[in-house]
């Protein structure tokens, strides 16, 4: 009988397990040999849909960045912000589960609550460690929607993107990050 091998692989506790139903081959990884080697876009030369990457306080002549203007809801009027954001991408679609609207209980705003994967929350707290006080970009489709603002190091691996978001406004922005996300 001839039948086809079919890896499985097993992520727990920072161990890759890998079996193609005879002998078991376990490696150790860090998280970012798990980002990078582990869960790459093989076979594609695709960027990621989506994009959090640091915004940087020089000019896109002076940095590895691009000047990038902030999308604004249709008909608001004000000024266009233009954001220096850094080319290297920090986190990437495959690195979230899940976008919803959240509503601030204190004002009764509408936020935007991102849950990230496993390693997505290692690489995010760690990101807004080193990045207190600075704004990290949001590009979908290659579109900066929010810049917001690290305010701490984020742990749980949860964000809340506030503002003054419309409820119709967190809606929309809470479906963009959702249709990005990969189905598992």
């Amino acid at each position: 009988m001839n039948k086809k091998l079919r890896p499985l692989a097993f992520v727990s506790l920072g161990l890759l397990v890998l079996a193609l139903l005879g002998p078991i081959v376990i490696a150790a990884f860090g998280a970012e040999e798990l980002h990078d080697e582990s869960i790459s876009r093989i076979g594609t030369t695709q960027p990621p849909f989506l994009q959090i990457r640091l915004v940087l306080d020089v000019a896109a002549g002076d940095c590895d960045c691009d000047d990038m203007a902030l999308v604004r809801p249709s008909g608001e009027p004000g000024r266009t912000e233009v954001l220096h954001v850094q080319h290297a991408v920090l986190l990437d679609e495959r690195d979230l589960t899940s976008a919803t609207v959240v509503t601030n209980l204190a004002g009764g705003d509408f936020n935007i609550e991102i849950s990230f994967t496993k390693g997505g929350s290692l690489r995010f707290a760690e990101i807004t460690r080193k990045n207190i006080g600075k704004r990290l970009a949001l590009v979908i489709g290659g579109q900066l929607y929010c810049a917001p603002r690290v305010l701490a190091e984020i742990l749980n691996g949860k964000a809340v993107i506030t503002g003054r978001f419309s409820q119709q406004e967190a809606a929309s922005l809470a479906t963009k990050i959702t249709d990005s996300i990969p189905v598992k």
